[in-house]
């Protein structure tokens, strides 16, 4: 059975990063993948996600959020999606 997982949503447009999967996990921010997984999100093309590499452990794909050097306020600042 698929289930739906949400690995990011949108803070500006409300969009979300979502994989349907029967096999893939989302834990800790750690996306757990054991065969090939297509990430879909509205505004952009379907990214493949393949398994790292073929191992008895499970293949985990660290999920981070991206931050940006603002030099007018001089700090890091998230992007904002």
């Amino acid at each position: 059975m698929k289930k739906t997982i949400v690995i990011r949503e949108g803070e500006i447009t409300g969009h979300r990063h979502v994989i349907e999967s029967g096999t893939a996990e989302f834990c800790d921010d750690k996306l757990y993948v054991r065969k090939k997984e297509e990430l879909k999100h509205e505004e952009h093309d379907t990214i493949v996600i393949k398994p790292l590499k073929k191992t008895k452990k499970k293949n985990f794909y660290k999920i981070t959020q991206v931050v940006e050097y603002d030099p007018i306020a001089d700090e890091m600042v998230r992007v904002a999606d």
